[in-house]
């Protein structure tokens, strides 16, 4: 992967990161089998945006064939259900349970999300002390 396609990769995760820990920070009443209610309570939101950026950050890793190996199988299992959860976020849905919430049905895959995400925050760390102290900068900046 280039410098430049790292640093964006590395952009989006801090992103999904972002809102995983507002995710973990927030609590809510409403049981997340409540559709009804809990995607619209700010942890469901959260909770949507996390998984829906975290997609965003592995099929660019994907494309760029550069996906950790220690995760290359929990990602197989879950990366339909995380592109359609994405896709159900970020574009409106023909009905209100589309069945691309499936993931939300599924406890042992936020698990699953959960231990991909935190492998990837190390990989990010492990690939900023590759790349040194040096900050990145779009090359028309001085």
């Amino acid at each position: 992967m280039t410098k430049p396609a790292f640093f964006a990769a590395a952009r989006s995760f801090s992103h999904a990161n972002l809102m995983y820990q507002k995710f973990k920070e927030s609590s809510s009443d409403v049981h997340i089998l409540d559709f009804n209610h809990y995607f619209i309570t700010p942890q469901g939101i959260y909770f949507l945006l996390w998984f829906s950026l975290l997609f965003n950050v592995c099929a660019f890793l994907k494309n760029q064939k550069a996906i950790p190996k220690s995760i290359e199988k929990d990602l197989q299992k879950v990366y339909e259900d995380l592109k359609q959860c994405r896709h159900v976020t970020f574009h409106i849905p023909p009905s209100f349970y589309d069945d691309r919430f499936r993931i939300f049905l599924k406890p042992s895959s936020w698990k699953t999300v959960e231990k991909i995400h935190h492998a990837l925050s190390k990989f990010f760390d492990d690939e900023f002390l590759r790349y040194g102290e040096e900050t990145y900068l779009h090359p028309n900046q001085s």
